[in-house]
């Protein structure tokens, strides 16, 4: 087929058309036509990912990856491209796909397409004669991002995850590349992958954009018909027809800094059933979170979330239902995993068929090409599988991974490479079937009723103290929103209390969002059904005692990062935005929470100065913080998007510090903040303060637009960005959060004026004003243990660094 037809717009805002189509190259092509997108997104995705890689190259996929971004021998390096017109570029590496994904002005949908296939169509840099060098410092990249990685739980449990896979299996060995996996004579390999596997018949592409399908279409077909045809082969390790992946039906406990209680149920499936019963696969998901599991397991106290999905990470064709335990509940895994077995089964009794998802939440548009590309290449992998059986897992052992805070010492085992430390899970080879499901989880329940239609149009204050009331609004269904003072962090130890409520409204196609902040805390509904009931059980959830904030987890420049939307409390009232005047109970309610937050106190911050060590190196985070004016809000994102791309290529390809470098922009109640972040393995915290301190000095006045077409297209993308919201969601999201601020006027408004305002000058003052302001200053240290490829021992054990602030301007 060499032509589009056009499909259901599911989890499309309303007015959104979506089609398909393929070319006659065979690459195979997803758009959306959604006319309220600020911004064009694209995704094109390769059949191929880390399962593909020949075994003396692992890491190879991740590699070429890397590669496809160096600097062309004529124009802009796509990186560069994207930067200079204000927008965002990313890729991403998994066991059968590999997508590469740009956010955009609209109006440069087509050359970013027409770049986009050029990027993987004709990589310069496996024919070009400096190669070699170039590819020795992308492995050095990579070696740097392996050793940061060391740190990750997402790494580990892929390490420990392997355990469960068949020796001969490619999925058996790391493939996340470091120096040695990498060594030998890589870029042969590399082209040899190359010409293997970056063919259209093996890629899919996605495109979200306002424009209409028919322009799109024509774009795509422009650039797409350049990407080389014929076909690709299967995976070097393994071919699709190759036998089971698993071993015997088992378990694994291992541990991980930043990660404990986590219980991974995996319900393999027979080859090709993902592709043939996609929608009786996402019923199941979805039945599993509808509440019912999650209020049985809260109820004995194990629970703190629950998740479900067909399309677990790094764990081929399954079914993944991931359990966070309590300490009472780590202690239960097993009497957990029989209520999980049984309520899967209970699920599977009602039909042999479960048939389609009962709702369809509405979809992010900022990752939904990403997701249609590597949904549609793993589809397209098992494809050619013989027909699949129904979906029948009532009587399948799941496989099982445990991450526990300490395993039993004396049995310890540790993953080659990652030296993951892991213990073995015994199941029996055939077990018992599951017990009856106990029938004793009964979420609460509310109602449905129909609502009369409130007052229309702005939202107007109705009510002043103690409780400020808002009616009003645009929405076309009912919602109700209320926000309160809170002193201390306690948003985890809610969404604990309030799973299965949540759960349950969303199954019956509600939309709720908890959050928590430094204006407050806050819980917002919209649905069908009576939303009072349902706002004072939330509120009935409330905890009582503030908690303090657990130890992150992840890389240490993301904890960096994740500093800058943390801010301290500032005053605020309880207040309400509904279609009609809150019940006199809710408003009491409402009220008790409100006085009850204040008088708990803030947690005791000290507990985060000791951390649990997080791979290796050291991260270092310059924060800058403005004023909350409109033009300073703007100026601190243009910044950002001016510095981002060559700060990077300043660290990481010229001074060689690493592999995290970034600049990032956050607001925290209101207030922009600005951070510059480094993570390296090689480098002390003082090198790294003098590196971004020497940018600044020497590259941040000289890298700002003064005027003419680039200003222009900087501004654009800006204003591109901060446009009217995408959704109906989306809009009433900021209006509530507006009305949180104590305005009707949403804040995206409030920046298009001030973005009329924005020129160089005003630019290069604001630079200026922060430069010279020691008071704008934060520094932020992290430091990890070192870690040691081919080391049997753990990593080391020694404490990261407390958060280490330190004043001055260059």
């Amino acid at each position: 087929m060499t032509d589009w037809r056009e499909l259901p717009p599911r989890g499309l805002p309303p007015g959104s058309r979506l089609a398909e189509g393929r070319l006659a190259n065979g690459l195979e092509v997803r758009l959306a036509e959604v006319p309220a997108a600020r911004q064009a997104r694209l995704a094109l995705g390769v059949a191929a990912g880390w399962l593909d890689e020949p075994p003396r190259h692992r890491g190879l996929a991740h590699l070429l990856e890397h590669c496809l971004f160096h600097p062309r021998r004529e124009g802009l390096a796509l990186a560069d491209w994207v930067g200079a017109v204000g927008g965002r570029y990313n890729a991403r590496t998994s066991e059968a796909t590999t997508d590469y994904h740009l956010s955009l002005p609209a109006a440069q949908l087509a050359e970013g397409l027409a770049r986009l296939v050029d990027l993987v169509a004709a990589p310069d840099l496996l024919t070009d004669e400096a190669a070699p060098e170039a590819v020795a410092r992308e492995i050095a990249v990579i070696d740097a991002e392996f050793r940061a990685r060391r740190g990750d739980p997402a790494l580990h449990r892929l390490a420990a995850l392997s355990r469960l896979v068949a020796v001969e299996h490619p999925a058996r060995g790391c493939h996340a590349g470091h120096r040695l996996s990498l060594g030998g004579a890589p870029c042969p390999a590399l082209r040899a992958f190359h010409r293997r596997h970056y063919r259209a018949s093996r890629m899919v592409l996605a495109s979200l954009a306002p424009q209409p399908l028919a322009h799109q279409w024509a774009a795509i077909q422009a650039a797409g018909q350049r990407l080389p045809g014929g076909g690709g082969g299967h995976a070097v390790g393994v071919s699709n027809a190759a036998a089971w992946r698993w071993t015997a039906p088992g378990g694994v406990a291992w541990r991980s800094p930043g990660v404990s209680g986590a219980l991974e149920l995996l319900w393999p499936l027979q080859p090709g059933t993902r592709a043939q019963h996609a929608d009786a696969l996402e019923a199941l998901a979805l039945g599993l979170e509808d509440g019912e599991l999650a209020a049985a397991l809260c109820r004995r106290g194990w629970l703190q979330d629950l998740s479900a999905t067909a399309w677990p990470e790094g764990a081929g064709e399954a079914l993944a239902l991931t359990l966070r335990l309590s300490e009472s509940g780590e202690r239960h895994w097993g009497e957990a995993a029989e209520l999980c077995r049984s309520r899967l089964a209970s699920l599977l009794a009602r039909s042999d068929d479960p048939g389609a998802p009962a709702r369809l939440p509405e979809e992010a548009l900022a990752t939904w090409p990403q997701r249609q590309v590597r949904r549609h290449c793993a589809l397209n992998r098992c494809r050619a599988e013989a027909p699949a059986p129904a979906v029948q897992l009532s009587g399948t052992l799941p496989r099982l991974l445990l991450a526990c805070r300490e395993l039993p010492p004396g049995q310890v085992r540790r993953v080659p490479e990652s030296a993951t430390p892991w213990v073995p899970l015994a199941w029996p080879r055939r077990g018992p079937p599951p017990p009856p499901w106990p029938g004793d989880a009964d979420p609460v329940r509310w109602v449905a009723a129909s609502q009369r239609r409130g007052h229309q149009g702005e939202p107007r204050r109705c009510a002043e103290r103690p409780l400020t009331v808002w009616r009003g609004g645009t929405s076309r269904r009912p919602w109700l929103c209320l926000g309160w003072p809170a002193s201390g962090e306690r948003l985890a130890a809610w969404e604990t209390a309030s799973l299965p409520l949540r759960q349950a409204f969303r199954a019956r196609g509600g939309e709720l969002w908890l959050g928590e902040d430094a204006r407050g805390a806050w819980l917002a509904l919209r649905g069908e059904e009576a939303l009072p009931p349902v706002a004072l059980a939330l509120l009935e959830a409330w905890p009582r005692a503030a908690l303090p904030r657990a130890p992150g987890a992840g890389l240490l420049a993301q904890r960096l990062l994740a500093r800058l939307s943390q801010a301290e409390a500032t005053p605020s009232l309880p207040l309400c935005w509904a279609e009609a005047p809150p019940a006199p109970m809710l408003r009491r309610r409402l009220l008790e929470v409100a006085s009850a937050a204040v008088a708990g106190g803030r947690p005791d911050r000290r507990r985060e100065a000791s951390v649990a060590p997080q791979g290796e190196g050291t991260a270092l985070m310059l924060l800058f913080q403005g004023e909350s004016t409109p033009l300073e809000r703007l100026c601190l994102r243009l910044l950002g998007q001016c510095h981002d791309r060559p700060f990077l290529v300043e660290m990481r390809e010229r001074r060689g510090l690493g592999y995290v470098a970034a600049v990032r922009y956050r607001e925290a109640a209101g207030r922009p903040r600005l951070g510059y972040v480094v993570q390296s393995p090689g480098a002390d915290a003082e090198t790294l303060r003098l590196a971004i301190e020497g940018f600044l000095v020497v590259q941040g006045r000289a890298l700002l637009p003064s005027g003419g077409d680039e200003l222009a297209r900087r501004l654009a993308a800006l204003r591109a960005d901060l446009a009217v919201p995408e959704s109906e969601a989306e809009a009433w999201r900021c209006q509530w959060q507006a009305l949180r601020e104590g305005t009707c006027e949403p804040d995206w408004r409030r920046l298009e004026r001030a973005l009329e305002a924005l020129d160089g000058d005003v630019l290069r003052g604001c630079l200026e004003r922060l430069l010279a302001r020691p008071d704008a200053w934060q520094w932020h240290r992290l430091q990890a243990a070192a870690c040691h490829l081919g080391r049997s021992g753990a990593a080391g054990e020694r404490h990261s660094s407390a958060i280490s602030p330190r004043s001055g301007a260059p």
